[in-house]
């Protein structure tokens, strides 16, 4: 089943009506967020050192996004607000409701750094987020959608 509404772990459901004059409903994302759809919508959050990774099948029109806090969980956690499991399952939705991965196209939003005292280390939590690493424990990279790059 494709997911027409914001789906969450954490968190509720956080869709609400679009204003008139806006391009559909307007779906908030929070941390550990995830919204893939067919109709258009506005898509709207807040990044820090946290990422929103936008990804979009131009041919059919599908298109979602996550909103994720960390590149990884070292305990195996299956939770949305990693970026190793959030971009894969973002994916994942977007091929399930039709989508071709090597049509797909990403633009990735966020990973600063928010603490002045950090700026100097180039290994930053929103430096991680962006490259998600392959965890210390060696457990990989997590998976790569095929597709351009902008």
């Amino acid at each position: 089943m494709l997911l027409e509404r914001p789906y969450s772990q954490e968190s509720e459901e956080s869709a609400s009506a679009g204003a008139p004059g806006t391009w559909g409903a307007a779906v908030y994302l929070h941390p550990g967020d995830l919204h893939v759809g067919l109709t258009p919508c506005t898509l709207q959050t807040i990044v820090g050192s946290c990422v929103a990774v936008c990804i979009r099948d131009p041919l059919i029109g599908i298109g979602g996004a996550n909103h994720y806090l960390l590149p990884y969980n070292l305990n195996s956690g299956e939770a949305l607000r990693y970026g190793a499991v959030s971009i894969p399952r973002l994916v994942n939705e977007l091929v399930r409701g039709g989508a071709r991965r090597s049509r797909l196209e990403a633009k990735v939003f966020g990973g600063a750094c928010m603490l002045t005292t950090l700026r100097a280390r180039a290994q930053h939590l929103g430096a991680q987020n962006v490259q998600l690493p392959a965890p210390p424990d060696g457990a990989g990279h997590p998976d790569r959608c095929a597709g351009r790059r902008r």
